[in-house]
């Protein structure tokens, strides 16, 4: 199975997001990850429809959202109605039942749906609600690693900056 390349847009210059986008859409990335954080199912608050939207609108990859909130299932729907081609939800983010119901709302839209483990949480726990015939995708990511991987985009801006610079 061919690993699938999803660049997270938190490592964006949100002052040129337009021109990240089109830089992922020339990539060889296959899909464009989209993490929102709500400030309280993880600390970190990122964004939501109308930053998705515009996201929609320029990129030609399809979108992997990634919902890293409490109670996925009230809007799953929204996010696929503002462009997710597929939404992952955290099987920690709410009571089995809803996050089976999420995943029936995602696949009810037409769109792909899947599950995510924080770090520390067993496999066993997406087994468990993953049992039903509903195509189920899982990834392991967490807001540390976003961070790490912003950190290091930056510092590899900076070094590109250098290099330019000093020829």
């Amino acid at each position: 199975m061919k690993p699938i390349i999803s660049p997270s847009i938190l490592s964006a210059d949100f002052g040129h997001l337009a021109d990240d986008i089109e830089m992922l859409n020339r990539s060889e990335a296959d899909w464009v990850h989209i993490d929102i954080m709500d400030g309280v199912f993880v600390p970190n608050i990122s964004f939501g429809f109308p930053v998705l939207k515009y996201v929609a609108k320029l990129a030609h990859k399809p979108l992997d959202v990634h919902l890293m909130i409490t109670k996925p299932v009230r809007y799953v729907e929204q996010f696929c109605d503002a462009g997710a081609d597929l939404v992952t939800v955290h099987v920690e983010s709410d009571f089995p039942e809803n996050i089976h119901a999420a995943l029936e709302k995602i696949h009810a839209k037409g769109k792909r749906a899947g599950i995510v483990l924080k770090p520390n949480t067993r496999a066993e726990a997406a087994l468990r609600r993953a049992e039903s015939d509903l195509e189920v995708r899982g990834m392991e990511m967490n807001v540390s690693t976003a961070e790490a991987a912003r950190a290091r985009a930056h510092a590899r801006i900076r070094a590109v900056k250098l290099w330019r610079e000093n020829g």
